[in-house]
C-alpha cells in the first residue's frame, strides 16, 4: 500500500529537489563557494524555474540583476497577502489604503528616506541563499 510520506520528509525532499543548497558549502573549511563564482546563477535557473523563464523572455539589453529578482519575489509576496487580507475582510482593507493614499496625505509628506533592501552589489549567491530560506519557512512544519 502507498503511503504518504510525512510532512517533515515532504518538507525536505522540496528542499533539497534539483538542487540541494548545501553543496555549495565546505564543512570542512566552513564557508560557502565564493559569491562571484557562476555555478550561483547556475543553481538559482535550475532550483527557481520562474526566474529563468522570465529571463529567457527577456529582451537583449533588458536583462535583470538578481536584486531585481529579489524585489519581485517580495512584491509576489505581498500582493499574496494582500489579497488574502482582502479577501478575509472585505472591502474594509481597500478603502483603508485608498484613504491613506489621498492626495491630502501626500501632500503633508516633507521628508522621505528611502531604504534600499538589496544593494545593487546583491549577488547571484545572495540571491540563491534568500529564496532557499524563505522557501524553508512556507513549507517547513511549523510544529
Amino acid at each position: 500500500m502507498n503511503k504518504l510520506p510525512s510532512p517533515e520528509e515532504q518538507s525536505k525532499a522540496l528542499l533539497l529537489d534539483k538542487v540541494d543548497p548545501f553543496e555549495f558549502y565546505s564543512e570542512e573549511k566552513k564557508e560557502w563557494l565564493p559569491a562571484e563564482s557562476n555555478k550561483w546563477e547556475l543553481a538559482v535557473m535550475e532550483k527557481f524555474t520562474w526566474i529563468k523563464q522570465l529571463q529567457s523572455n527577456t529582451p537583449v539589453g533588458g536583462e535583470y540583476a538578481p536584486r531585481d529578482y529579489a524585489i519581485m519575489n517580495d512584491d509576489e509576496k505581498i500582493l499574496q497577502q494582500d489579497f488574502n487580507q482582502i479577501k478575509n475582510k472585505g472591502d474594509r482593507l481597500r478603502r483603508e489604503i485608498a484613504f491613506a493614499n489621498t492626495g491630502d496625505v501626500m501632500t503633508n509628506i516633507t521628508n522621505a528616506t528611502v531604504i534600499e533592501d538589496y544593494p545593487t552589489k546583491f549577488t547571484w549567491r545572495d540571491l540563491f541563499l534568500k529564496l532557499c530560506f524563505e522557501q524553508m519557512l512556507q513549507y517547513f512544519p511549523q510544529h
